[in-house]
């Protein structure tokens, strides 16, 4: 929480210098004149970064090149109405770039002291145990590309099952921000008690993933064919309304029958996340 703080107020400080840095007087003339696509430039860089925590998983080196990197391509191109080096325009350009890439640093900062503090909140708040932690979808691509190259040189079915738990966060005694708090941390709290129960069933080669931007998770089975897929569907939305109350609508797809491509799996998956009636359950097992 300290740390969230004090990259607060250096963003703060940050932006205010940032935009009143023409006010400073060097002398009868101010020799400091930023062009103002930079202020747009700043205000899209911290405020994109600040409200998509999923710009985390791209490292900081790689996203102050981009940024710099548009700077320099508009600043040439588009907005080229002045030189870009030269004389005094040359210490301009570098004031212009150097500023904006300390200002997407301080949002770094700030977006992952944000991030650090809301899990530490998660954990603490819900008491979740080192051992039922889920694995961010994100951070599982190494396991996921290993499954799939397996499963196509020897030719072995794989599936997925999409599960989406239906939360209702609608106490309205609750404060908004207490709301929005319940709401962001009740996915994942289902998500890892579930996870937890599956464990004792699952094989050690299934793979339990949580995807927080859609508030979902998948289940990945290598060496499942169809049926065995609907069986465990099954007794997954089992699992998360007898033993947490909570219903989840599930889909499922298979590798290689109906994609070939992990992402087409996700996206099949996904399709087909509703409760299913028992005949239809009934036909598609035919």
């Amino acid at each position: 929480m300290q740390k969230l703080r004090i990259f607060v107020v250096v963003l703060i400080a940050g932006l205010s210098f940032f935009f009143n840095i023409e006010r400073l007087d060097f002398g009868e003339t101010n020799i400091i004149n930023i062009a103002s696509f930079v202020y747009v430039l700043g205000f899209l860089a911290v405020g994109l970064t600040l409200a998509i925590p999923q710009l985390q998983y791209i490292k900081l080196s790689a996203a102050m090149t981009l940024w710099g990197a548009i700077y320099i391509l508009a600043k040439a191109f588009i907005f080229n109405q002045r030189p870009f080096i030269g004389g005094i325009y040359t210490y301009l350009s570098v004031t212009e770039l150097a500023m904006l890439l300390a200002l997407v640093w301080m949002a770094y900062q700030v977006s992952g002291a944000t991030q650090a503090f809301e899990d530490a909140v998660e954990k603490i708040t819900l008491g979740r145990a080192e051992g039922a932690h889920v694995k961010d979808l994100a951070d599982a691509q190494d396991d996921i590309r290993r499954e799939m190259f397996r499963s196509r040189h020897y030719n072995r079915p794989l599936g997925v099952i999409a599960v989406q738990p239906n939360l209702d966060i609608t106490n309205p005694d609750a404060h908004r921000i207490i709301r929005e708090a319940q709401a962001a941390m009740v996915n994942s709290y289902i998500i890892n008690n579930v996870a937890n129960t599956l464990q004792k069933y699952l094989r050690p080669t299934d793979m339990i993933l949580e995807d927080r931007e859609t508030q979902r998770f998948y289940i990945i089975c290598p060496e499942t064919p169809l049926n065995d897929l609907k069986i465990l569907l099954e007794y997954v939305q089992d699992v998360t309304t007898e033993e947490l109350g909570v219903t989840a609508t599930c889909g499922f797809a298979t590798f290689p029958d109906e994609a070939v491509v992990f992402e087409d799996l996700l996206d099949k998956s996904v399709g087909r996340l509703r409760v299913q009636t028992p005949a239809e359950t009934a036909q598609e097992n035919v």
